[in-house]
């Protein structure tokens, strides 16, 4: 609710499309639209700060979401309180993950700017702890 509330203030003008309908304890997803671009959040809560680290690190190098390793281009982008990463994937998809407390989130949209100001909305929603 946190993230959603986040973007909510911070793009009033992209509509929340579709919503996982239950927060499931390993995955929730917001598709957010606005014309024709399209924007993913797709959240992964864990129960240690230990298990965010290595679902952070697994996002990394998950072939599940695009059948292929996804580039990773760069990370720290944002601050230090919070572990983050820029990526493109094989289909021209491009991204951002970032782990804050106990939940790594990754954002997905067409282009680079895109996912990096809806991270940038997710990183600023969810508390440091």
């Amino acid at each position: 609710m946190q993230i959603e509330n986040g973007i909510r203030v911070n793009a009033p003008t992209w509509r929340l499309v579709r919503k996982s309908a239950t927060c499931n304890r390993n995955l929730s997803y917001l598709k957010y639209q606005f014309g024709k671009s399209l924007v993913f959040v797709f959240i992964f809560p864990q129960k240690s700060l230990e298990e965010a680290a290595e679902a952070f690190d697994y996002r990394g190098t998950d072939e599940e979401f695009y059948s292929r390793k996804v580039e990773v281009l760069g990370s720290g982008w944002r601050n230090s309180k919070e572990k983050n990463r820029v990526w493109k994937a094989w289909s021209g998809e491009t991204g951002v993950d970032l782990k804050k407390g106990k939940v790594v989130v990754r954002v997905s949209a067409s282009t680079l700017n895109l996912s990096r100001q809806f991270g940038q909305y997710v990183g600023d929603a969810l508390p440091d702890t």
